[in-house]
């Protein structure tokens, strides 16, 4: 397995579309796409949570339920729902294994007895500081060998790349889709201003 340091040096550019030499020997596709590059690193960077919260016994998913009931809970499990952007089956088990483990507990809603609400237990809090921490640790880590003005540039691109997707889906109109991306570009890249979030959860920081 090759070190970090070869393998970024050897993230020399190629144009979109172009061709590699077929002498490339690093494993590389002979061809490299904006699309596909970022496809394969929201991969990586999935496995990378997964693999440093399975200490914790906890994947990315739960890691960020944990998280997201720690910053705003006792929440219903449709805003965990929402707010993680998962589908409600997904995360109503995602939430049951969770309180079989004693980390969540479902509380009645005094204001409506037929809602349940989630929050941490005690064993839940010190779960959610130890996840913290862990993604803490991680996302200093992801952010190696990038200054705080790439770190702005990409975060703006990728923003647009999103907003395309939105377009594509169907989600936006052409209109709208213009104007985000407009408003991304308007917006200046402030000279050692760090945009990263400490109240985001796990999963938002690896999907953003």
């Amino acid at each position: 397995m090759e070190s970090y340091s070869l393998a970024v040096a050897d993230l020399s550019p190629v144009p979109d579309d172009a061709l590699a030499p077929t002498s490339d020997l690093t494993g590389r596709p002979p061809w490299r796409r904006v699309e596909t590059s970022v496809l394969d690193t929201g991969r990586l960077i999935r496995a990378a949570y997964d693999h440093r919260f399975a200490v914790l016994g906890l994947n990315l998913t739960s890691a960020s339920i944990v998280g997201y009931v720690r910053d705003y809970g006792p929440v219903t499990q449709t805003n965990i729902a929402a707010h993680l952007r998962m589908g409600k089956a997904a995360t109503g088990s995602a939430i049951d294994k969770l309180v079989d483990r004693g980390v969540l507990e479902r509380q009645s809603d005094p204001a409506d007895r037929r809602v349940w609400r989630i929050a941490l237990t005690d064993d839940g809090e010190r779960f959610a500081s130890a996840a913290v921490d862990l993604d803490g640790q991680l996302g200093a880590e992801l952010r190696r060998d990038m200054t705080r003005e790439e770190r702005q540039l990409l975060y703006r691109m990728l923003s647009k790349l999103q907003a395309n997707a939105h377009y594509a889906l169907g989600d936006l109109s052409e209109a709208d889709r213009a104007a985000r991306c407009a408003d991304l570009s308007e917006v200046p890249v402030i000279e050692g201003a760090d945009t990263s979030s400490s109240g985001n959860t796990p999963r938002q920081k690896a999907a953003s």
